[in-house]
């Protein structure tokens, strides 16, 4: 995986996605964060999916496989902390200057 947010990665793949993986897709994008503690079979359970949809979701994305999907989902739910942590700290900066 390159530096693309997985996020980002799975948006735009999202409309060419079959309709299993679409699913799954849209299981992460409700909450990306909490998403990054699901086991594969919480995931396939709440996706309505088998754990090999879920494997092959992840192969989709150019992932190694399900524990490297957490991985980028916890990244780009880190990075969405810091953005919205320093776009409240540029808020308070411009109400205290």
């Amino acid at each position: 995986m390159n530096d693309q947010n997985i996020i980002n990665v799975i948006y735009s793949k999202l409309a060419g996605m079959r309709p299993t993986d679409q699913k799954i897709a849209q299981v992460l994008l409700e909450d990306p964060a909490r998403a990054v503690d699901f086991t594969i079979s919480q995931l396939a359970r709440l996706a309505t999916v088998s754990d090999a949809s879920v494997t092959r979701f992840c192969k989709s994305l150019a992932l190694t496989g399900f524990h490297q999907l957490k991985i980028e989902l916890a990244k780009a739910a880190n990075d969405q902390t810091n953005y919205y942590q320093q776009v409240n700290a540029d808020n308070i900066q411009k109400s205290i200057g």
